[in-house]
């Protein structure tokens, strides 16, 4: 594998599985995908991911409508990637920065 790639994050279904001897500590961030008016509100992105493997995981959770959630960073008013906004939440939790 190139230098380059080992800092690419990679999609996967489950974060440290069984045998993985991975040391990393994942951290989770969960916002919402559809507008308050929507029936589809409780439905939000659920995402898991380990700074140290470069590992991800996003699943749709259920949240219940009174429960407030942050909205997810966007770039020029327009939403960011899954991998992009992964990459922006580790950075601020690397820098100390806490996400809610």
């Amino acid at each position: 594998m190139s230098e380059w790639r080992r800092w690419v994050w990679r999609k996967v279904s489950a974060l440290h599985p069984d045998g993985d001897p991975c040391p990393g500590t994942v951290a989770t961030f969960t916002y919402r995908h559809y507008p308050p008016r929507s029936p589809s509100f409780e439905r939000c992105v659920g995402l898991a991911w380990c700074p140290e493997c470069r590992t991800y995981s996003a699943t749709m959770v259920y949240v219940p409508r009174d429960r407030i959630l942050p909205s997810p960073p966007t770039r020029d008013g327009e939403p960011l990637s899954e991998r992009t906004l992964v990459d922006h939440l580790a950075r601020q939790v690397r820098d100390g920065v806490q996400l809610w």
